[in-house]
């Protein structure tokens, strides 16, 4: 005896049955077969088995994996967004925010004012300009940024669909596959 008061045959019942529970696939389960010549509940349960490792080894599917999960995009910004100033600019406000821009502005205008004879004019103008120009930079780089979000985003979604549908096709190969095996042995199988 293994343990005491219990026979061996009733713990080999009960760990068949825990292992069972364990092994047996979800697929497989969407299978029901009844048999036609009386079989018994162990011998079906040994054709179940076998049937579901041909139908593995015939399709490839392991119904143990459950389908695909959908996940979402991390939001971030794209290649060259706070590290490339060339591509989308650096920090929160382009090359530096409004009053960076403005003061580069002025200093190229106060440059051109001078050379035209009034630096207080041309900084003005500069920086104006200056402003202008980097907040419509900036406006560029933030439509840039959201619509490569969008794109992450549609990209992902098209594959975790992708992956759906051909874990859907690979399943519905493997219950297939398991009928038409249950089938061969004398069982009535519904999938």
């Amino acid at each position: 005896m293994i343990f005491p008061g219990l026979k061996a045959t009733a713990v080999y019942a009960c760990v068949g049955l825990i292992v069972s529970a364990h092994v047996t696939p979800a697929a497989a389960q969407s299978v029901q077969a009844y048999p036609l010549e009386g079989q018994s509940a162990k011998q079906q349960r040994k054709d179940e088995l076998e049937c579901q490792m041909w139908a593995f080894n015939r399709t490839g599917f392991n119904p143990r994996q459950g389908p695909p999960q959908s996940y979402a995009v991390v939001s971030g910004r794209p290649y060259g967004s706070a590290v490339d100033p060339m591509t989308f600019g650096s920090g929160e406000t382009g090359q530096g925010g409004v009053v960076a821009d403005g003061a580069r502005g002025a200093a190229v205008g106060a440059i051109g004012g001078a050379i035209a004879g009034n630096a207080g004019k041309g900084a003005a103008i500069g920086a104006l300009g200056g402003a202008i120009f980097g907040g419509i930079k900036r406006s560029q780089r933030k439509r840039q940024e959201a619509d490569w979000e969008r794109r992450q985003q549609q990209q992902a979604q098209q594959q975790v669909e992708q992956q759906r549908q051909r874990y859907e096709q690979q399943r519905h190969e493997y219950v297939t596959a398991m009928g038409l095996c249950m089938e061969a042995r004398n069982y009535k199988a519904r999938y």
